[in-house]
């Protein structure tokens, strides 16, 4: 098997055990497992949403074969919903590599795309300066000098990290990187757009300086009320025509807001 421990993050590295090394832990989804010599099996999810709520796996204290689902260790309460309400698909995927690579099986098990038009969503690569600097974000100098990095290399975007918000002049770096051909992503604390006031708000606010992307950080749960404000954050991000990344959370469960990534 090839399984990431558990952890609110998701920022494990997948670990190679043989099943009866993994006993009594807990793994996240997806879950990797080899059934013969060219034959896999890929455990996960689709159609998570904050009607329900995300889970992970959970490996038997006595057999490392025996797997079970359980809720977030932070899910204090049962999922509170109103019929009609699905829940999400316990998927398994068999075949070769290849196969499952291909599969397309997670996104038709999901709903369709709540946005007709998806031409404004380009995926491309970015310069990162927290990686190469770390603390920098809030610097006009270092965030040009990777702008100038990223269209040298025929990058498509900029990610201006955590520490930029009432230091950096964001418009002035925008109408920088606009003579340059390049989009820039802010970053922002989910907590910070955890209300349907405070979300409207800083998005419009962005949107109107020109940014294409927010990047946001630690979400940190899996529970029910944390992926309503996932959904929440995608579809207004979706109406601003603004791209956004989560981190510290699951990979994507669903496909309805195809300009989103974790």
């Amino acid at each position: 098997m090839w399984a990431q421990p558990f952890m609110r993050c998701y920022e494990r590295t997948y670990d190679h055990a043989m099943p009866e090394h993994l006993k009594g832990g807990h793994y996240g989804f997806p879950l990797l497992v080899q059934l013969g010599e060219d034959e896999w099996m890929l455990l996960t999810e689709a159609a998570v949403h904050g009607h329900y709520g995300a889970s992970h796996l959970v490996v038997d204290a006595n057999n490392g074969r025996h797997l079970r689902t359980a809720f977030a260790p932070d899910q204090f309460t049962s999922v509170q919903a109103q019929l009609p309400f699905t829940t999400p698909w316990r998927v398994m995927i068999i075949g070769t590599l290849e196969t499952l690579v291909a599969s397309s099986l997670t996104t038709h098990l999901s709903a369709p795309s709540i946005i007709e038009d998806v031409s404004w969503i380009t995926p491309g690569r970015a310069a990162w300066s927290w990686y190469a600097e770390g603390d920098t974000c809030g610097d006009m100098k270092t965030q040009r000098q990777h702008v100038d990095f990223a269209a040298e290399m025929g990058w498509e975007y900029s990610v201006v990290d955590g520490g930029w918000e009432g230091v950096l002049n964001v418009p002035e770096l925008i109408a920088y990187v606009k003579q340059r051909g390049v989009g820039i992503w802010l970053w922002t604390h989910y907590k910070g757009l955890a209300t349907e006031a405070l979300l409207e708000e800083k998005l419009a606010l962005w949107a109107s300086w020109g940014a294409v992307g927010i990047k946001v950080d630690f979400f940190d749960s899996d529970n029910q009320q944390t992926i309503q404000i996932y959904d929440a954050i995608a579809e207004s991000a979706a109406r601003h025509r603004s791209w956004s990344i989560s981190m510290a959370l699951r990979s994507p469960a669903a496909s309805i807001e195809p300009g989103h990534m974790s």
